[in-house]
């Protein structure tokens, strides 16, 4: 009997695997946004579509007449119109076909101002460059204008400067002449509108407007009477401005051991606190010193001061340590030839955005000789110095061996630089006595450390080897031999960030295409058959077990399903229904005649009581 049970069980999972294998199943799934879910004008809606080998896919806007076709990656962009989005999707073949409907609500995204300059306390005399940095969720198309504001340090009261249109990479820039403004401390301000929100953002820092410029005072307190000094000298001085203009930050200290013929930068950009200790343990002996202080107000106004006598040294010493495995040395340590003070200074009226800048260098002191760069922002009064440097700043302490020449860029008004080029040349005369190749030059670019910029060897020039190198910012760079580490060659380092990319699928993506999944391309349905086996084989094992007593089956409702019951029953294996009495909506009995299956006798009827089979009767 219970062959006879598997058998049967059998015969159902294959009549069911049979109508899986003819049917056509269409599914259509709505990725995002969620159904009845707030979206923005240009929200993409993203959907899944399937339906066998041959299906089409259209939908259809706002109950709109004319059906647009559907292709795979099944999703619709557009940009959408506030209020109620209604999206019909179809899909079928000649045989069938399915639908579904959603619903979103457009609603407007107001734009984001993420920065407004000045970020910081800043003077301006002339022209002042403003901009602002204006976003939007539903494209920056959809921002009108940017309008700039200017008002009193208090920010009482606002007066609009003007209203700009365009924009670059999101960057909206105004140029305010200020001539006709009062000297005095300002604010800026920046609404953005986009038809349906006006969000504003206030600047940072305070602007200050000096149209009659009075150059700082700087006076060196300490050093001035031909004094000799240990490791360290306490240098003092004191620096004030008419204009009442910040300092800060704007202090610079040189010293020269030839009578001020050359300078030699100790420390640049300090805060105008009076005082700075600074340690000589790498100068040389009994030598002759000055100390040079200068100051700079923001305006081009410039103050120096220089000791009234020379000082020596009595105490020598090397500050220099070895590094370790990096053959780096503390700064300070090797010895340049004398440098030149920022005699390469070009200022640029006006810099237009996305358009490349060249300076081209004539000194021949300086290994460089053309920078060429570019900005994402309009500058206005920009400037560009350059310099080569004998000694690092203190600030730097690690010095990169191997150095032909070190060099520092300085910019003033010069925002979002984009990339800059530098071409330089270096004498094959030092290649050579250093043992090196051509290909061993690379420049170096210091941030918080030293790092490899993308160095190329163009042609040889007479007497020199012509190279280009490219940096995304500026500051001191050192034209250098490339080093071995470790008996490793040492590589170049793009100056870039971001996360390391997942090994072997896209990180923070988890979907089915991600899955290794057995290939059922060949079996009729797909996955529908699949899933149809899957609840066959279910449906089937409850039905054995029934039978067999193991588990107790709930009481069927099926006046609604005998007539659908019997039609299927016609071509199965077994005898159809010949009765089928009921107390609706309960099965009180029901009859059944079975062929014989080779057991020797034929079951006939089988009751069904309360929930349960109760007996098999002869």
């Amino acid at each position: 009997m219970a062959t006879r049970q598997v058998l049967l069980g059998a015969t159902s999972v294959l009549a069911v695997l049979l109508l899986l294998a003819s049917a056509t199943a269409f599914s259509i799934a709505l990725d995002a946004p969620a159904n009845g879910a707030n979206i923005s004008k240009i929200t993409p809606i993203n959907l899944t579509l399937s339906g066998g080998e041959a299906f089409f896919a259209n939908y259809s806007i706002d109950s709109g007449a004319t059906n647009t076709s559907l292709v795979s990656p099944w999703d619709i962009t557009g940009t959408w119109v506030l209020g109620n989005l209604n999206i019909i999707i179809y899909t079928g073949n000649a045989t069938a076909n399915y639908q579904n409907n959603y619903q979103f609500v457009v609603v407007n995204s107001a734009p984001v101002i993420t920065n407004v300059t000045p970020t910081a306390n800043t003077g301006y005399a002339g022209i002042a460059n403003l901009y602002a940095t204006i976003s939007d969720a539903d494209g920056s198309s959809d921002i009108v204008d940017a309008k700039f504001y200017v008002s009193n340090a208090t920010a009482s009261i606002w007066t609009l400067l003007g209203s700009i249109t365009a924009q670059t990479n999101s960057v909206f820039t105004y140029d305010w002449n200020i001539s006709a403004f009062a000297e005095g401390t300002y604010k800026i301000k920046v609404i953005a509108n986009d038809s349906n929100s006006l969000p504003e953002e206030i600047s940072v820092g305070n602007l200050t407007v000096n149209n009659n410029n009075q150059n700082p005072l700087v006076t060196i307190t300490s050093l001035n009477s031909g004094e000799s000094i240990d490791s360290s000298a306490e240098v003092t001085w004191t620096a004030t401005d008419a204009d009442g203009e910040d300092l800060n930050g704007k202090i610079n200290l040189y010293y020269s051991a030839n009578a001020g013929d050359s300078w030699t930068l100790i420390t640049g950009n300090q805060t105008n606190d009076g005082a700075y200790t600074w340690s000589t343990t790498a100068l040389a002996e009994d030598n002759d010193y000055l100390i040079n202080i200068t100051v700079t107000d923001g305006f081009d106004g410039y103050a120096s001061d220089v000791t009234d006598d020379t000082f020596t040294v009595a105490h020598s010493g090397s500050s220099g340590s070895d590094s370790g495995s990096t053959g780096e040395v503390s700064a300070g340590s090797p010895t340049l030839p004398a440098a030149n003070t920022f005699d390469i200074s070009q200022t640029y009226p006006s810099i237009t955005a996305g358009t490349a800048t060249e300076l081209s260098i004539n000194d021949e002191e300086l290994a460089l000789k053309k920078l060429t760069f570019t900005t994402v922002i309009e500058a206005i009064n920009a400037r560009v110095q350059i310099r080569d440097l004998s000694e690092l700043p203190t600030s730097i302490s690690v010095f990169p061996p191997d150095v032909y020449q070190l060099f520092e860029v300085e910019t003033t008004n010069l925002n979002g630089l984009s990339i800059a080029t530098f071409e330089f040349e270096v004498p094959k005369s030092w290649l050579t006595e250093n043992n090196a190749a051509k290909e061993d030059i690379i420049i170096k670019h210091y941030t918080t450390g030293w790092t490899n910029l993308p160095t190329t060897f163009v042609s040889e020039s007479g007497d020199n080897y012509k190279y280009t190198a490219t940096t995304p910012s500026f500051s001191v760079f050192a034209i250098a031999l490339k080093q071995d580490v470790g008996g490793i060659a040492e590589t170049t380092q793009l100056e870039t960030s971001g996360a390391t990319a997942l090994s072997g699928a896209a990180a923070g993506t988890l979907s089915l295409g991600n899955l290794n999944l057995p290939d059922i391309s060949a079996l009729p349905g797909g996955w529908f058959t699949l899933v149809g086996i899957i609840i066959a084989i279910t449906l089937a094992s409850l039905f054995i077990a029934g039978r067999q007593g193991l588990i107790s089956l709930p009481s069927l409702d099926v006046s609604e399903h005998i007539n659908r019951f019997k039609t299927k029953q016609k071509n199965a294996r077994h005898a159809p229904v010949r009765k089928m009495q009921f107390n609706a909506p309960k099965i009180k009995w029901l009859e059944l005649e079975l062929p014989n299956v080779g057991l020797g006798k034929k079951e006939k009827k089988l009751e069904f009581g309360k929930n349960s089979w109760d007996k098999y009767k002869e």
